[in-house]
Formats: C-alpha cells, sequence, structure tokens
C-alpha cells in the first residue's frame, strides 16, 4: 500500500523486497507524475505497466505536435515495458485488460483484439485512431460488430505480448540452470557438465516453442543451439566456476497475427 509519503519508486522497490513473485502493475493514481514515475520503475526491474488516459490530445493531436501526453511521454522515452490504453468513460479499464490477458500463459495470447469486461468501447473518427496509435497508444472501439482492444503495443512500439514471452523464457532459463545446479551434487565443469547444461537450455526452449513463445526451430533461418567445448573456455572462468557462454543460442520469437489483409478475384 502507497501512502503518498515516500516516492513511488521507494514504495514500487519496498513491494518487490517484500514479494517479488509479481509481474504487472496497476497504479490507482491519475497524477501524471506518479504515471510517469512508474513507468520509469519498471523499465529498469523486468515489471510491465498498463495504464489508461483520457487524456483528449492522445487522439486530438498527432504526433508531431502532442508533447504533453502520457502517450507522447512513453513513445518519446522508447519505453518497452509500459503500455498505454486511451479510453472515455471508464475509470479503471487496463485493469480488465490485464485481468483478461495476463493470466493466459506467455506465447498463448495475445493483448489486441480482446473485448473487456465491464468497459465502454469508444468512438473515434479515423484521425483520432491514427493519432493515437501513431504514439502508440492501444485503443478500445467497436470493430466489425465486436468491442475490442487494439493494438497493444508498448511505447516502444514493441508488444506487451512479446515483452512478456522474452520475460518469461528469461526467468525459465534461469530457474531452469538453478533447479540443476541445486538438486545435482555436483555439474563437473568438463564437457559432460556443459552438456547437462545445454540440455537443460534445450527443453525450455522445445517448451517455449510447444507454448507458442518461439517459432520452430529452422537452421535455414540462423537458428542454432551451441556450448562451448572444456577445452575452449578460459583458465580466469574456470578458475571463477563460471560458464561464459554469450552466444549459446538463436531463436525467433513466433509473434502474432494483428492485422490481416485479403484480396481475391471474383469472376462471372
Amino acid at each position: 500500500r502507497w501512502d503518498g509519503i515516500e516516492t513511488l519508486a521507494a514504495a514500487l522497490t519496498a513491494a518487490k523486497d517484500e514479494d517479488g513473485d509479481w509481474y504487472a502493475l496497476i497504479l490507482a493514481s491519475k497524477t501524471a507524475q506518479d504515471v510517469k514515475d512508474a513507468m520509469s520503475w519498471v523499465e529498469s526491474n523486468k515489471r510491465i505497466f498498463v495504464f489508461s488516459s483520457w487524456e483528449p490530445n492522445i487522439v486530438d493531436q498527432s504526433t508531431s505536435v502532442d508533447t504533453t501526453t502520457l502517450a507522447y511521454h512513453a513513445q518519446a522515452n522508447s519505453y518497452k515495458r509500459s503500455a498505454c490504453l486511451f479510453t472515455r468513460d471508464s475509470l479503471y479499464p487496463e485493469g480488465a485488460w490485464v485481468g483478461r490477458c495476463l493470466p493466459k500463459d506467455p506465447g498463448t495470447i495475445n493483448w489486441a483484439h480482446k473485448t473487456l469486461a465491464g468497459v465502454v468501447a469508444n468512438v473515434l473518427t479515423s484521425s483520432q485512431r491514427t493519432n493515437a496509435h501513431a504514439k502508440y497508444a492501444s485503443t478500445y472501439e467497436t470493430i466489425a460488430g465486436i468491442n475490442m482492444t487494439e493494438e497493444g503495443w508498448t511505447g516502444s512500439g514493441d508488444f506487451l505480448d512479446v515483452m512478456q514471452a522474452i520475460d518469461w523464457l528469461e526467468a525459465t532459463l534461469q530457474e531452469e540452470i538453478m533447479s540443476l545446479l541445486a538438486t545435482t551434487d555436483k555439474v563437473p565443469f568438463t564437457n559432460q557438465g556443459i552438456s547437462s547444461v545445454e540440455g537443460v537450455v534445450r527443453r525450455v526452449l522445445q517448451r517455449a516453442t510447444d507454448i507458442g513463445v518461439l517459432a520452430e526451430f529452422d537452421s535455414e533461418q540462423g537458428d542454432y543451439v551451441t556450448f562451448p567445448k572444456a577445452a575452449s573456455i578460459s583458465v580466469i572462468d574456470k578458475a571463477a566456476r563460471t560458464l561464459n557462454c554469450p552466444k549459446c543460442f538463436q531463436r525467433r520469437l513466433a509473434g502474432a497475427l494483428n492485422n490481416v489483409t485479403v484480396v481475391g478475384n471474383i469472376t462471372v
């Protein structure tokens, strides 16, 4: 609970220290500086921050004119972990958005095209929609008779599901490698020991492929998994008992479809 006396950054750090097992941040405060502070904090703390704003200039001003809105601030700072949802007539639509998407496993859900319970869809002109989307602010509108979010960006133009997938992959690799070290009496610094680590990495990558985080392995697309031999590792690293593998693997994200163009030809 934040009492407004300590700084927001200090409160968030204290919450992380008390219980680090949380990922998405929603802020009750709508004060611009609080929102900006939250954006800055999550960027260096591997969390995501989802906020809503009804500032008219998000939709009424182009990117060349708007220099004041929270969407502009997120884009100007290329924040990868903060997502703005423009809405009117709903106080905390970000709660509905997070509640709809976050319970799903990473790789299994796209934050775009989601209907949000209790959230009022907006009516925007094409220029208003263009203005918002040009700042990577998502919108909530009725499209083809369905109320849905568009497009699920963060301030950098990345997508929330991408950040979620990358964070999940990093955390899972850490957990599984540490589990290997903790449950094995000794992992030798030999080819056999290195192969044990490689096996863990390969299993995690396969799991990520199975749930839709990563695309299928394709060496023709540049995918690889490769670990060094013990003989090639420096004496310094061996003395420190540290396996450094800066280029262990390369894989591609599975991604998601947000837009589809269909061209057909009808004849008599």
